[in-house]
């Protein structure tokens, strides 16, 4: 009798177990944002709007690519492109910008849509910019644009973004080396203030990830005196 209800009593424990098993536990699902199909269009870079014009003449022409592979040739086209054909795509993504800009100034969401920026990393794991970091180097030709643009625009109204950046750039190529040292003159003293700039930001960046280190510092320097 008593193996009877040895072999009884595991044979309950192992139903339980069983049981346990096939009863999955219910996870609460983490809840999606909502987005309003109304909202304003977010700004794209001057890449992005590149690409966006480009995408179809390229899938034409590598249709047995994958779509990465076709993703990496575009890429290659952007970097070989000459500083007055980015200048193009530069202005219409500050266009762009600033039209996201004012169409968020007026956007009012619905009471069921929540609108908050999104923290830490994107969807690719790409890190957030941050807004403090150095602004980049400007070239001699980014330079020499922006101090013509108002002028080429007054000349030539009717011309598209396109169209007058192909203009300057035009300007550009017909000017004198030593109308063009002025700008480069400019582009190496901007260069400079970056390279600067960058060691103070990373300076700064790594002392408040590691504040001991400023710490011992301060210490040591107490004792010597």
């Amino acid at each position: 009798m008593m193996e009877e209800s040895a072999k009884a009593s595991k044979k309950r424990k192992k139903s339980s177990k069983s049981k346990a098993k096939a009863e999955p536990e219910e996870r609460a699902s983490p809840k999606k944002r909502k987005k309003d199909p109304n909202a304003p269009k977010k700004a794209r870079s001057a890449y992005q709007l590149y690409a966006n014009s480009v995408r179809e003449e390229i899938k034409a022409e590598n249709p047995d690519k994958s779509f990465g592979e076709q993703t990496k040739i575009m890429a290659t086209k952007w970097k070989e492109l000459g500083e007055e054909d980015k200048a193009a795509w530069q202005e219409k993504a500050e266009t762009d910008k600033a039209r996201f800009k004012d169409a968020m100034a007026d956007y009012e969401p619905p009471s069921d849509v929540e609108v908050t920026p999104k923290k830490g990393k994107g969807k690719k794991g790409k890190a957030a910019k941050d807004p403090n970091a150095p602004k980049r180097a400007t070239t001699a030709y980014f330079f020499f644009l922006a101090d013509t643009r108002e002028t080429a625009k007054a000349e030539n109204p009717g011309l598209s973004v396109t169209e007058l950046s192909k203009v300057i750039g035009a300007k550009w190529k017909e000017l004198t080396p030593e109308e063009k040292s002025k700008f480069e003159e400019k582009a190496k003293a901007d260069k400079e203030r970056y390279a600067e700039e960058v060691a103070a930001y990373k300076g700064k960046k790594a002392a408040e990830e590691d504040p001991m280190e400023e710490d011992d510092s301060s210490d040591a320097g107490s004792d010597s005196d």
